[in-house]
C-alpha cells in the first residue's frame, strides 16, 4: 500500500496543480516533468528526515530515484491527458 501511495499522492497533486494553471500543453507537460523530479527529492526528504526511517546511502538509490521519477512522470502525463480529454469532451457536449 505504501508504494502505491508514494506514487498516487504526487500524481494527484501534480495533475490538480497543472489542471488549475490551465496553460498550453507544452507548458503543462514541462511543469509535470519539473514537479516529477521535485517529487523524488520531497519523498526522500519526508522518509529520511521527517519520518526518520533508516536511510543508508547506496549506489542503487540513484537508479531507484530515476525510475521513481519516470513512474510519477508517466502516470501524471497519462492522467493529465485523460483528464484534459475528458474535460474537453464535457465542454463540447454542453456547448452543443
Amino acid at each position: 500500500m505504501t508504494p502505491f501511495l508514494m506514487v498516487a499522492i504526487p500524481v494527484v497533486l501534480i495533475v490538480a496543480l497543472v489542471t488549475l494553471i490551465k496553460q498550453r500543453d507544452l507548458i503543462a507537460y514541462s511543469v509535470i516533468i519539473a514537479l516529477s523530479i521535485l517529487t523524488t527529492v520531497i519523498v526522500d526528504f519526508i522518509y529520511c528526515s521527517v519520518l526518520q526511517t533508516k536511510c543508508e546511502p547506496d549506489a542503487l538509490n540513484a537508479v531507484g530515484y530515476f525510475f521513481f521519477t519516470l513512474l510519477v512522470m508517466a502516470s501524471s502525463s497519462v492522467t493529465y491527458a485523460l483528464l484534459s480529454s475528458f474535460l474537453k469532451y464535457q465542454r463540447d457536449k454542453h456547448v452543443s
